[in-house]
C-alpha cells in the first residue's frame, strides 16, 4: 500500500488528462466509486485554455473546501486591506451568468462549475447585490449585461464590484459607455427597455420585476449619468464610494488588467482573491497590497497537495515520476509548471499553469500565475515565444489602455510574411476607429519596441531583419 509521501511520489507516474479518459466514460456511464468514492456532484468542464474544453469529476467536497478555505479567508483579507469595503449599507455589483448544463441519462450533471444564479445558496446573497433576480434569470448575457450596467449605474453607492475575470468588467463599463442613451433613459423612466418596441423585450415575463426592483423614475440620477458617460468617466466617478473591484487579472488577463485600470481610475484598487481552476481551489491572495508588483496567491495546502515540474520538462509530455518537487522545496524567483492531487481523485496531475515563486509564507510558496505550459506565439524562424512574454509586452504600451483585450490565436494562413499579426477590438465608434488609424504606426513600433525588450531572440531576428515589424 501506499502509506507514506515518498512511496506515493516513487510509485504514482506523472500524470495528464489522458490518462483519466476511461474513468471518466465510466462515471459518465452512472459507474460509482470511480477515482474518488461514490458518485461525483457533477463532471465539470474546464474553459478549453490549452485546447479543447475537459471533463473532471467534481466533488461536494471541492466546492465545500472552496467556501471555508477561499471565501471566508478572502472576505477576511478584503476587510483588512480595504478597510470598510465589506460594508452592511453598501450593495456590491456581481457580475456572473446563468451556466450552460446538460444532464446524461444516468442522472449526471455536465457542465461548468464556476459560480453562477444556479449556484446554492446564491438566492440567499441577493439582498446583497445591486441587480435583482430578473437580471440574473435572463438566459442571453448581452442582455444580462445590460440589465446589470443598468441596476449598478442605478445605485450611486455601490461598493465593490466582482467578476470571474477581468475583461467581463471592461465589458460591462464599456457596455455603459456604448448604450449611454438607452441607460439614460431607462434610469430617467424607471422603465428597463424603455427604447425597445414591446416585441423586441428580451424574456417579457421578467420586465416587470426589473421595473419594480428600479424602483421608479430616477431623472436626478439619469441626468447625472448622462453627462459622466458623455465625457468618458471612470468608475470612480460614476460611482464615489467604489472601494474594490474583485477580479482575475493576472496570466492571460495582463492586457485586459491595463484596459480596467484606465476604466476604473486611480482611486479604486483591484483585489484578485483567488487562483482557482475546474479542478477546485489552488490558493488565496493574502497580499493585495501587491507587494511583488502583481497579484500573488499563498498555494493552499488544505485545498489539494501540490507538487511543482521544474521549467526545465516544459514541452516534455512524459516526465520521470520523480522530476516534480514537493512545494516546499520550490526557489524563490523559479518558474514552475503546477502538478496537483485532489479530493476528486486526479493525482499527481499536471494542471498545465506555468506559476512564479515570489516568496514563501510558513512552508508553503506565495505565486503569480504566468501563463499556460503550452501556450507561445506562432513561430516564424525556430523562435519560441512563450504567451506571457507577449502579455506583459503589451500591457506595458499605450495600445492596452485602449483595447478590450488581446490574445495569442494560430496565424491563419491566408496571411503571409515573416512578421507576426495582432489583432485588436476597440469600441466600434468611428472616433475610435478614426482613433486606431491614425496611430496604426506609432501603435505598432511601440509594441514592436516592447517585444525587443523583453524576448532577446525576437529582437535578434528583429536586428537581422529576419523577422519584420
Amino acid at each position: 500500500g501506499i502509506a507514506t509521501l515518498e512511496v506515493f511520489r516513487r510509485s504514482h507516474p506523472v500524470t495528464c488528462h489522458g490518462h483519466y479518459a476511461p474513468y471518466i466514460d465510466l462515471i459518465r456511464e452512472g459507474k460509482e466509486n470511480v477515482l474518488s468514492p461514490g458518485r461525483p456532484h457533477m463532471l465539470a468542464m474546464t474553459s478549453g485554455t490549452s485546447g479543447s474544453p475537459k471533463l473532471v469529476p467534481h466533488t461536494k467536497e471541492v466546492s465545500k473546501t472552496f467556501f471555508q478555505r477561499g471565501v471566508m479567508t478572502a472576505f477576511g483579507v478584503l476587510e483588512e486591506g480595504f478597510p470598510g469595503s465589506v460594508s452592511e449599507l453598501q450593495r456590491s455589483m456581481k457580475l456572473t451568468f446563468r451556466a450552460a448544463q446538460r444532464e446524461l441519462d444516468c442522472g449526471l450533471r455536465v457542465g461548468s462549475n464556476s459560480a453562477s444564479p444556479d449556484s446554492p445558496g446564491f438566492q440567499q446573497m441577493l439582498f446583497a447585490y445591486a441587480s435583482p433576480k430578473g437580471a440574473y434569470d435572463l438566459s442571453n448575457e448581452a442582455d444580462a449585461l445590460y440589465a446589470h450596467a443598468l441596476f449598478a449605474l442605478k445605485d450611486r453607492n455601490l461598493g465593490i464590484i466582482e467578476a470571474n475575470f477581468a475583461p467581463l468588467v471592461c465589458m460591462m463599463l464599456d457596455s455603459a459607455r456604448e448604450n449611454r442613451r438607452n441607460l439614460v433613459q431607462d434610469l430617467r423612466n424607471g422603465h428597463i427597455w424603455d427604447r425597445r418596441v414591446p416585441e423586441d423585450v428580451p424574456q417579457p415575463e421578467l420586465r416587470q420585476a426589473m421595473d419594480e426592483a428600479l424602483n421608479g423614475p430616477d431623472p436626478r440620477r439619469a441626468e447625472e449619468v448622462d453627462k459622466m458617460l458623455r465625457r468618458g468617466a471612470t468608475a470612480a466617478e460614476l460611482w464615489p464610494d467604489l472601494r474594490v473591484v474583485m477580479t482575475t487579472d493576472g496570466g492571460s488577463f495582463q492586457s485586459s488588467a491595463a484596459r480596467l485600470r484606465e476604466l476604473l481610475g486611480p482611486e479604486v484598487e483591484i483585489y484578485s482573491p483567488f487562483y482557482a481552476a475546474t479542478e477546485g481551489l489552488l490558493g488565496v491572495n493574502l497580499f493585495p497590497q501587491r507587494p511583488f508588483g502583481v497579484s500573488t496567491y499563498l498555494l493552499d495546502a488544505g485545498s489539494m497537495f501540490f507538487e511543482l515540474l521544474p521549467e526545465r520538462f516544459r514541452g516534455l509530455e512524459d516526465v520521470p515520476a520523480d522530476a516534480p518537487i514537493p512545494a516546499w522545496e520550490a526557489k524563490v524567483g523559479e518558474a514552475y509548471e503546477v502538478v496537483i492531487t485532489t479530493r476528486g481523485g486526479l493525482c499527481r496531475y499536471r494542471l498545465g499553469d506555468i506559476v512564479r515563486v515570489h516568496a514563501r509564507f510558513g512552508q508553503m510558496p506565495v505565486v503569480s500565475v504566468e501563463e499556460r505550459s503550452q501556450s507561445y506565439l506562432p513561430s516564424l524562424h525556430g523562435e519560441r515565444i512563450a504567451e506571457a512574454v507577449f502579455q506583459k509586452a503589451f500591457a506595458g504600451v499605450p495600445l492596452a489602455k485602449r483595447v478590450r483585450g488581446a490574445v495569442v490565436v494560430d496565424e491563419p494562413s491566408k496571411l503571409t510574411g515573416a512578421r507576426h499579426h495582432v489583432f485588436v477590438e476597440h469600441t466600434g465608434t468611428e472616433a475610435a476607429t478614426a482613433e486606431f488609424s491614425a496611430g496604426k504606426a506609432e501603435d505598432e513600433k511601440v509594441l514592436d519596441e516592447a517585444l525587443c525588450r523583453e524576448h532577446e531572440v525576437y529582437s535578434s531576428f528583429r536586428q537581422k531583419g529576419a523577422i519584420k515589424q
